[in-house]
């Protein structure tokens, strides 16, 4: 079965690259960000509280990251937010292969669990309705690890390059971070590595 503690820690590498950045602002968005939690998009996490006050009590962005970064309980927390919102509800520790379900995870997180199973389903060629049942499981388990990761990150790429496109004024200063993605990075490197 799928490991969701290899993908998680590998998703962390995608999503910040040192604790002084682990909380921070994107420009032009109106909420914080903390280990890739988009506060706009969640607003319920159970940390925002913890976070707030320490960037109260900080005064500045970057002190407060390396203070949060180093609480156990908020990296729990952390934890159980992506184990509940994009790997249990996307039922992805039902895939056998390690690799499908940590793509499907971190494209996931990026876009939407749905999204991303969507585009798992085309990968393999069956109904594209969203939901990992017999049937798609079945055909993960038919593809190998190579073939479905050349073929799930070309939809990716083209993808991104399609929203890039359609709203480039919206979309134009996420294009390297998204094809950041796309690309074999140092965390898939390190995954491959482990399993």
């Amino acid at each position: 079965m799928a490991n969701f503690d290899k993908s998680f820690d590998g998703l962390l590498k995608l999503e910040f690259n040192s604790p002084k950045n682990a909380l921070h602002q994107n420009k032009g968005e109106s909420g914080l960000t903390y280990m890739g939690i988009y506060e706009s998009v969640n607003p319920n996490f159970v940390g925002w509280t913890k976070i707030k006050s320490a960037l109260k009590m900080c005064g500045q962005i970057e002190k407060a990251s390396e203070i949060l970064y180093k609480d156990e309980t908020l990296r729990r927390d952390v934890k159980e937010f992506y184990k509940a919102n994009f790997w249990d509800n996307a039922n992805l520790g039902a895939i056998k292969n390690d690799r499908i379900a940590d793509l499907i995870f971190k494209f996931g997180v990026n876009t939407h669990p749905k999204t991303a199973i969507k585009k798992a389903q085309k990968t393999v060629g069956v109904k594209e309705d969203g939901i990992i049942g017999k049937i798609t499981l079945k055909a993960f388990s038919e593809i190998s690890k190579k073939d479905f990761e050349t073929k799930y990150k070309k939809e990716f790429e083209i993808f991104y390059m399609d929203l890039v496109r359609k709203n480039p004024n919206k979309y134009e200063k996420f294009s390297a971070g998204w094809q950041n993605r796309v690309k074999l990075s140092q965390a898939d490197l390190d995954f491959i590595h482990l399993a």
